[in-house]
Protein backbone atom coordinates (compact mmCIF):
# COMPACT_ATOMS: atom_id res chain seq x y z
CA UNK A 1 0.00 0.00 0.00
CA UNK A 2 1.12 3.52 -0.69
CA UNK A 3 0.94 6.06 2.15
CA UNK A 4 -2.13 8.11 1.38
CA UNK A 5 -0.29 11.42 1.71
CA UNK A 6 2.10 10.31 -1.05
CA UNK A 7 -0.60 9.82 -3.65
CA UNK A 8 -0.22 11.97 -6.75
CA UNK A 9 -3.20 14.15 -7.64
CA UNK A 10 -4.22 14.00 -11.31
CA UNK A 11 -4.10 17.08 -13.47
CA UNK A 12 -7.22 19.25 -13.12
CA UNK A 13 -9.96 18.66 -15.67
CA UNK A 14 -10.69 21.69 -17.79
CA UNK A 15 -14.05 22.51 -19.34
CA UNK A 16 -14.22 21.31 -22.93
CA UNK A 17 -11.77 18.47 -22.32
CA UNK A 18 -11.70 15.06 -23.96
CA UNK A 19 -13.47 12.36 -21.91
CA UNK A 20 -12.81 8.68 -22.51
CA UNK A 21 -15.76 6.47 -21.54
CA UNK A 22 -14.71 2.92 -20.66
CA UNK A 23 -16.83 -0.19 -20.14
CA UNK A 24 -14.89 -2.61 -17.94
CA UNK A 25 -17.71 -4.32 -16.06
CA UNK A 26 -21.19 -5.22 -17.31
CA UNK A 27 -22.55 -4.48 -20.80
CA UNK A 28 -24.17 -1.08 -21.08
CA UNK A 29 -27.67 -0.06 -22.13
CA UNK A 30 -27.02 1.74 -25.43
CA UNK A 31 -30.01 4.15 -25.40
CA UNK A 32 -29.15 5.35 -21.90
CA UNK A 33 -25.46 5.75 -22.74
CA UNK A 34 -26.27 7.77 -25.86
CA UNK A 35 -28.42 10.14 -23.78
CA UNK A 36 -25.66 10.46 -21.18
CA UNK A 37 -23.07 11.23 -23.85
CA UNK A 38 -25.40 13.88 -25.22
CA UNK A 39 -25.65 15.45 -21.77
CA UNK A 40 -21.86 15.54 -21.40
CA UNK A 41 -21.43 16.90 -24.91
CA UNK A 42 -23.93 19.66 -24.08
CA UNK A 43 -21.56 20.72 -21.30
CA UNK A 44 -18.88 21.25 -23.92
CA UNK A 45 -16.90 18.03 -23.50
CA UNK A 46 -15.63 15.89 -26.35
CA UNK A 47 -16.58 12.28 -25.58
CA UNK A 48 -15.14 9.06 -27.01
CA UNK A 49 -16.83 5.76 -26.15
CA UNK A 50 -14.84 2.51 -25.92
CA UNK A 51 -15.55 0.06 -28.73
CA UNK A 52 -16.50 -2.75 -26.36
CA UNK A 53 -19.18 -0.74 -24.52
CA UNK A 54 -22.12 -2.70 -25.92
CA UNK A 55 -20.39 -6.04 -26.39
CA UNK A 56 -21.69 -9.11 -24.62
CA UNK A 57 -18.94 -11.65 -24.13
CA UNK A 58 -19.04 -15.39 -23.56
CA UNK A 59 -20.01 -14.48 -20.00
CA UNK A 60 -23.11 -12.35 -20.62
CA UNK A 61 -22.60 -10.31 -17.46
CA UNK A 62 -19.40 -8.82 -18.95
CA UNK A 63 -18.93 -6.15 -21.63
CA UNK A 64 -16.77 -8.37 -23.82
CA UNK A 65 -14.18 -10.89 -22.74
CA UNK A 66 -11.30 -10.08 -20.40
CA UNK A 67 -8.86 -9.52 -23.25
CA UNK A 68 -11.10 -6.95 -24.93
CA UNK A 69 -11.78 -5.07 -21.69
CA UNK A 70 -8.12 -4.98 -20.64
CA UNK A 71 -7.05 -3.85 -24.11
CA UNK A 72 -9.68 -1.12 -23.96
CA UNK A 73 -8.33 0.53 -20.82
CA UNK A 74 -4.66 0.15 -21.78
CA UNK A 75 -5.34 1.69 -25.18
CA UNK A 76 -7.12 4.61 -23.53
CA UNK A 77 -4.41 5.13 -20.91
CA UNK A 78 -1.79 5.23 -23.67
CA UNK A 79 -3.67 7.97 -25.52
CA UNK A 80 -2.47 11.42 -24.35
CA UNK A 81 -5.48 13.18 -25.89
CA UNK A 82 -7.79 11.98 -23.11
CA UNK A 83 -8.15 14.38 -20.18
CA UNK A 84 -10.22 12.09 -17.91
CA UNK A 85 -11.92 8.70 -17.85
CA UNK A 86 -15.53 7.88 -17.03
CA UNK A 87 -17.37 4.55 -17.08
CA UNK A 88 -20.60 3.33 -18.60
CA UNK A 89 -21.71 1.35 -15.54
CA UNK A 90 -20.69 -0.97 -12.73
CA UNK A 91 -21.83 -4.53 -12.12
CA UNK A 92 -18.99 -7.01 -12.00
CA UNK A 93 -15.83 -7.72 -13.95
CA UNK A 94 -13.08 -5.23 -13.15
CA UNK A 95 -11.38 -7.54 -10.66
CA UNK A 96 -10.84 -10.02 -13.49
CA UNK A 97 -8.52 -7.64 -15.39
CA UNK A 98 -6.66 -5.78 -12.61
CA UNK A 99 -3.51 -7.80 -13.27
CA UNK A 100 -3.61 -6.94 -17.00
CA UNK A 101 -3.70 -3.13 -16.60
CA UNK A 102 -0.53 -1.14 -17.34
CA UNK A 103 -0.18 0.99 -14.20
CA UNK A 104 2.97 2.62 -15.56
CA UNK A 105 0.68 4.44 -18.01
CA UNK A 106 -1.36 5.78 -15.09
CA UNK A 107 1.79 6.85 -13.26
CA UNK A 108 3.31 8.55 -16.29
CA UNK A 109 0.23 10.64 -17.08
CA UNK A 110 -2.11 10.94 -14.08
CA UNK A 111 -5.59 11.99 -15.17
CA UNK A 112 -8.91 11.81 -13.31
CA UNK A 113 -10.42 8.31 -13.21
CA UNK A 114 -14.01 8.64 -12.03
CA UNK A 115 -16.45 5.89 -11.05
CA UNK A 116 -18.00 3.86 -8.25
CA UNK A 117 -19.57 0.45 -7.57
CA UNK A 118 -17.45 -2.14 -9.41
CA UNK A 119 -15.03 0.62 -10.44
CA UNK A 120 -13.94 0.66 -6.77
CA UNK A 121 -11.58 -2.18 -7.75
CA UNK A 122 -9.82 0.10 -10.23
CA UNK A 123 -9.77 3.07 -7.85
CA UNK A 124 -8.01 0.95 -5.24
CA UNK A 125 -5.64 -0.56 -7.81
CA UNK A 126 -4.65 2.87 -9.14
CA UNK A 127 -3.85 4.00 -5.59
CA UNK A 128 -1.97 0.85 -4.58
CA UNK A 129 -0.12 0.16 -7.84
CA UNK A 130 0.44 3.62 -9.35
CA UNK A 131 0.30 5.86 -6.29
CA UNK A 132 -2.31 8.08 -7.96
CA UNK A 133 -5.54 9.46 -6.51
CA UNK A 134 -8.76 8.49 -8.28
CA UNK A 135 -12.30 9.83 -7.82
CA UNK A 136 -15.39 8.13 -6.47
CA UNK A 137 -17.97 9.71 -8.76
CA UNK A 138 -20.86 9.34 -11.21
CA UNK A 139 -21.23 7.07 -14.22
CA UNK A 140 -23.15 7.29 -17.47
CA UNK A 141 -25.79 4.57 -17.26
CA UNK A 142 -27.45 6.16 -14.24
CA UNK A 143 -26.08 9.51 -13.08
CA UNK A 144 -25.21 11.29 -16.32
CA UNK A 145 -28.34 9.84 -17.93
CA UNK A 146 -30.73 10.83 -15.15
CA UNK A 147 -28.93 14.05 -14.24
CA UNK A 148 -27.24 15.12 -11.01
CA UNK A 149 -28.73 17.52 -8.52
CA UNK A 150 -27.47 21.10 -9.03
CA UNK A 151 -25.53 20.90 -5.75
CA UNK A 152 -23.77 17.64 -6.57
CA UNK A 153 -23.15 18.69 -10.17
CA UNK A 154 -21.46 21.91 -9.06
CA UNK A 155 -19.45 20.17 -6.32
CA UNK A 156 -18.20 17.40 -8.61
CA UNK A 157 -16.96 19.60 -11.45
CA UNK A 158 -15.28 21.95 -8.98
CA UNK A 159 -13.51 18.99 -7.38
CA UNK A 160 -12.30 17.76 -10.76
CA UNK A 161 -11.05 21.24 -11.63
CA UNK A 162 -8.93 21.13 -8.47
CA UNK A 163 -10.69 24.01 -6.79
CA UNK A 164 -10.41 24.13 -3.02
CA UNK A 165 -11.40 24.36 -0.27
CA UNK A 166 -14.16 21.96 -1.25
CA UNK A 167 -17.06 21.39 1.11
CA UNK A 168 -20.40 19.68 0.81
CA UNK A 169 -23.29 20.31 3.15
CA UNK A 170 -25.80 17.63 4.14
CA UNK A 171 -29.44 18.20 4.94
CA UNK A 172 -30.31 17.35 8.55
CA UNK A 173 -32.54 14.54 7.28
CA UNK A 174 -29.44 12.85 5.85
CA UNK A 175 -27.58 12.77 9.17
CA UNK A 176 -28.07 9.45 10.95
CA UNK A 177 -25.63 10.11 13.79
CA UNK A 178 -24.29 13.60 14.47
CA UNK A 179 -20.62 14.04 15.28
CA UNK A 180 -17.31 15.25 13.95
CA UNK A 181 -14.12 13.67 12.76
CA UNK A 182 -11.00 14.41 10.78
CA UNK A 183 -9.00 12.27 8.41
CA UNK A 184 -8.27 11.42 4.81
CA UNK A 185 -11.49 10.44 3.03
CA UNK A 186 -11.41 7.22 1.05
CA UNK A 187 -13.71 4.35 0.22
CA UNK A 188 -16.14 2.96 -2.32
CA UNK A 189 -18.01 -0.31 -2.48
CA UNK A 190 -17.52 -2.38 0.68
CA UNK A 191 -18.09 -5.59 -1.28
CA UNK A 192 -15.11 -4.78 -3.52
CA UNK A 193 -12.91 -3.60 -0.65
CA UNK A 194 -13.62 -6.91 1.10
CA UNK A 195 -13.05 -8.95 -2.05
CA UNK A 196 -9.63 -7.33 -2.60
CA UNK A 197 -8.31 -8.30 0.83
CA UNK A 198 -5.16 -10.39 0.49
CA UNK A 199 -4.51 -9.21 -3.07
CA UNK A 200 -1.94 -6.65 -4.30
CA UNK A 201 -4.85 -4.24 -4.81
CA UNK A 202 -5.89 -4.06 -1.16
CA UNK A 203 -5.91 -0.42 -0.04
CA UNK A 204 -6.55 1.18 3.30
CA UNK A 205 -5.82 4.50 5.03
CA UNK A 206 -5.04 4.11 8.73
CA UNK A 207 -6.90 6.74 10.77
CA UNK A 208 -8.75 7.83 7.64
CA UNK A 209 -12.49 8.22 7.19
CA UNK A 210 -13.83 5.27 5.23
CA UNK A 211 -17.13 5.68 3.38
CA UNK A 212 -19.06 3.00 1.52
CA UNK A 213 -21.89 3.17 -0.96
CA UNK A 214 -23.46 -0.28 -1.16
CA UNK A 215 -27.22 -0.44 -1.73
CA UNK A 216 -29.80 -3.23 -1.66
CA UNK A 217 -27.50 -5.53 0.33
CA UNK A 218 -29.19 -7.63 3.04
CA UNK A 219 -28.02 -6.53 6.47
CA UNK A 220 -26.45 -9.91 7.23
CA UNK A 221 -24.18 -9.55 4.18
CA UNK A 222 -23.07 -6.09 5.29
CA UNK A 223 -22.47 -7.51 8.77
CA UNK A 224 -20.43 -10.38 7.30
CA UNK A 225 -18.25 -8.08 5.17
CA UNK A 226 -17.58 -5.66 8.03
CA UNK A 227 -16.76 -8.58 10.31
CA UNK A 228 -14.42 -9.98 7.64
CA UNK A 229 -12.62 -6.63 7.46
CA UNK A 230 -12.37 -6.41 11.26
CA UNK A 231 -10.99 -9.93 11.60
CA UNK A 232 -8.46 -9.28 8.84
CA UNK A 233 -7.05 -6.33 10.74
Amino acid sequence: MHPSDALVRPAPLQEGGHLGVLSLSGPADEPRIRVAIGNLTARGFHVTLAENAFMIGPRPYLAGDDTARAASINLALADPTFDAFLFTRGGYGLMRILDAIDYDLVRQNPRPIIGYSDVTALLQAVASQAGVTAFHGPMLNTDFHDGLSPEIDDWMWRALRGESPITFGFEQSNVLAAGSGEGILFGGCVALTTALLGTPYDYWVDEGIWFWEDVSEPLYRIDRMLTHLRLSG
